[in-house]
């Protein structure tokens, strides 16, 4: 008998650029509740159905139709009550969707650094979300930017075997610590966040191939890398 294999999202970044930018919102905010609770399965069932549902788009596998309707139905439930209990959720919820179906489109386009960067926004998003259903209304905003901005930058680097993309990457890495240095002069010590940007930077300028399909030690160190670094740019959110 053949075993029933489960389709779902088996991208391991995916699932830590969530679960850090959603613990980051939840953990600044400090009140962890029933909702928050299940707004987290919520989007937990929406990633699971991401793969998938790009398979049926792009391959036209209707087989998993039934498996992602069993993530989204459960997921939209959760969502539904959510809002009930904090109504000015629904407006990230709207930005969430268009977002996905903004995914949906450019990657089936096969425009991919968009495709990503709407990626990355949505799961900067998560942060925002986390926040608001942890406070009850709309809080730390401001979380949302900042995560798309450090995630879009580790988008370039996974890239960085492209000589265009190291150039772009190391250009708009450049970008952010210069803009966020500035804010240092008013007070704002959100240039700290964005320090691991450097190793960025470093890896752009060395060029060195990250990512190659015949060295797999090299993809996992730079999962690690990078996890290191989202992790520390959350602590310094945390405490800020």
């Amino acid at each position: 008998m053949n075993s029933l294999k489960l389709p779902y999202t088996k991208e391991q970044g995916s699932w830590v650029m969530f679960i850090i930018a959603f613990s980051t919102g939840a953990i600044k905010t400090g009140n962890i509740n029933i909702t928050l609770s299940l707004v987290f399965l919520s989007l937990c069932l929406f990633l699971m159905a991401k793969s998938p549902a790009v398979n049926v788009i792009k391959r036209g596998n209707r087989g998993e139709l039934p498996w992602i309707s069993g993530y989204i139905i459960p997921g939209l439930a959760g969502f539904l009550y959510s809002t009930v209990k904090v109504p000015p959720l629904f407006s990230l919820y709207i930005a969430g969707i268009t977002l996905i179906v903004l995914y949906l489109i450019l990657n089936l386009k096969g425009i991919q650094v968009l495709s990503e960067a709407s990626g990355m926004a949505l799961m900067g998003l998560t942060a925002a979300i986390g926040a608001s259903a942890a406070a009850g209304t709309l809080l730390n905003l401001y979380l949302w930017p900042m995560f798309f901005i450090f995630y879009f930058a580790s988008s370039f680097r996974v890239r960085a075997t492209i000589k265009r993309y190291r150039l772009i990457g190391m250009l708009y890495s450049g970008l952010v610590l210069s803009v966020s240095g500035i804010m240092v002069l008013k007070g704002v010590l959100l240039f700290l966040a964005f320090l691991p940007l450097f190793e960025d930077i470093y890896a752009f300028i060395k060029g060195r191939k990250v990512v190659d399909s015949t060295l797999r030690e090299d993809f996992k160190r730079l999962g690690i890398i990078e996890t290191i670094k989202a992790i520390f740019f959350a602590s310094i959110l945390i405490f800020i």
